[in-house]
């Protein structure tokens, strides 16, 4: 199924479900078997070409990669069926949730989780709504006995995994789907995730990745832009980053970086690092400061070369 045309928005909204999804539960332990809160603070999307990429802060890739392979997600298509399951579960009424999903849970958006939402209000129609089959199929899932046949397992799984619903013998948790886990670019895949566990923050890693297939000649975005939105807007130091970067990458690769419009959310403070490890020493002192690993500023040193004759 190929990656559409997303905006920054629409991919907020994608960021804002996965990070909810994955932080909810304990994906990598079975049924049954505990499972607190994961600690997952971000998550950022970037669509780049015919593929979306997805990055977390520090080491949340591990969780958000749990639960990806929880679900089964291996394209486009399953991602956005992923998606479709998860925000029903959530959205679900408490009231609701023994009538339509088969029994009671604990599990909603976070105050800043439900920000976003409201923020990107205008991309909801993405979420392909559950049929009545569809919500029949999940229901039974749940509350089966019986382990179902075939493509339903890992759906089985995650139903039960997410709803605290006993396991059944024979249906094991899922151990590897075919997305894409990378530091830099690979190959052509319609689902990639960040392999990063840096202090670099989740924005950040995506224009990284952005940087190293354009100065490495691995590929070219043709369409003329990118687009990067995430559970958070970018804090004042990313912020002030990408206002160096995105400039470079229009002048550089005729590229457009595009953030989310009329973001309106909160500005957090921002602590990380730049990015670094992209080729950035074939070019001058302006790159060179953009990408030189050293605690993220509001970039003075940045501006201070941007009258430089050669970035």
């Amino acid at each position: 199924m190929p990656v559409p045309n997303y905006s920054a928005m629409d991919l907020a909204l994608f960021s804002t479900v996965i990070a909810c999804g994955a932080r909810l539960r304990g994906w990598s332990l079975d049924i049954g078997v505990g499972g607190g809160l994961a600690a997952v603070q971000e998550v950022q999307c970037m669509r780049m070409k015919d593929g979306l990429y997805i990055a977390g802060n520090h080491n949340e890739h591990l969780a958000i990669a749990d639960y990806l392979r929880a679900f089964g997600v291996s394209d486009h298509a399953s991602l956005l069926s992923c998606v479709k399951h998860t925000y029903w579960l959530l959205n679900t009424a408490h009231g609701q949730r023994n009538a339509d999903v088969g029994r009671g849970y604990v599990a909603a958006f976070s105050v800043q989780e439900q920000a976003t939402l409201n923020y990107a209000a205008a991309s909801l129609p993405l979420i392909t709504p559950m049929s009545a089959a569809d919500i029949l199929t999940a229901r039974t899932l749940v509350t089966t006995a019986v382990l179902p046949a075939g493509p339903l397992r890992s759906l089985a799984w995650f139903l039960r995994k997410f709803t605290g619903a006993a396991a059944i013998a024979g249906l094991n948790r899922p151990v590897a789907t075919n997305f894409n886990l990378l530091n830099n670019y690979a190959g052509p895949n319609e689902v990639n995730l960040l392999n990063s566990g840096t202090t670099v923050h989740a924005e950040l890693k995506l224009m990284r990745l952005l940087a190293q297939v354009h100065i490495s000649n691995a590929l070219r975005v043709t369409e003329g832009d990118v687009a990067v939105g995430g559970l958070k807007r970018a804090c004042a130091y990313c912020g002030a980053w990408l206002g160096h970067f995105a400039p470079w990458m229009r002048a550089q690769y005729r590229l457009t970086v595009s953030l989310p419009a009329g973001d309106n959310r909160a500005v957090g403070g921002g602590a990380g690092t730049r990015p670094t490890g992209v080729g950035e020493g074939g070019f001058g002192n302006y790159v060179g400061a953009l990408f030189n690993g050293a605690a993220n500023d509001a970039c003075a040193d940045i501006a201070g070369h941007a009258g430089d004759a050669e970035w």
